[in-house]
């Protein structure tokens, strides 16, 4: 499942694997040019416009995103939009990232991996430190924080040309 569909680049992941991609979404016309692309490349995911935080996934193997970094990321002017929702960090984190990871957590089995691309970012002149909020959120909701890995990215206006990739195993058996 991919609570944050974006612009399918994990749904194209998916497709080139060979596995069934769970996409969710709040803005319609996003879902809809998602439907359009897997269209275009005779692939059948299941794609849903509605809120991560509120969508009961069906189980799952891995639960696989790249969560808005609370107000930086502005896709649109929809009013789901989690950064038109809540209004500061620390309302986002209860009231987005904690909820989407439960739903995650619902979804998958014990073991079973939560892999979160989120970066730091930063708001008047202040560091907004997302990653250790995502990963102590992950921890309290039953994961293990088991390894960050750095994502090399495009340079453009950026001093750090990579972003992390937050790697939990749900509590089970490991």
């Amino acid at each position: 499942w991919d609570p944050c569909a974006g612009y399918g680049g994990r749904m194209l992941g998916a497709a080139a694997a060979g596995v069934h991609y769970i996409g969710t979404d709040v803005d319609p016309r996003t879902i809809q040019g998602n439907r359009e692309l897997a269209e275009v490349i005779g692939y059948n995911p299941t794609l849903t416009v509605t809120e991560a935080e509120r969508f009961t996934s069906p189980s799952v193997s891995l639960v696989f995103t790249s969560p808005p970094y609370f107000d930086r990321e502005r896709y649109s002017g929809n009013e789901k939009q989690s950064w038109k929702q809540y209004g500061n960090v620390e309302a986002w984190r209860d009231g987005f990232l904690l909820p989407m990871i439960c739903r995650a957590s619902e979804a998958l089995p014990a073991d079973g991996p939560l892999v979160l691309n989120i970066a730091d970012i930063r708001q008047r002149g202040t560091i907004v430190p997302l990653v250790s909020i995502t990963i102590n959120t992950a921890m309290v909701s039953g994961f293990d924080h088991v390894e960050t890995f750095l994502m090399p990215i495009a340079s453009i206006n950026r001093v750090d040309a990579s972003e992390p990739i937050l790697v939990f195993l749900k509590h089970g058996k490991h």
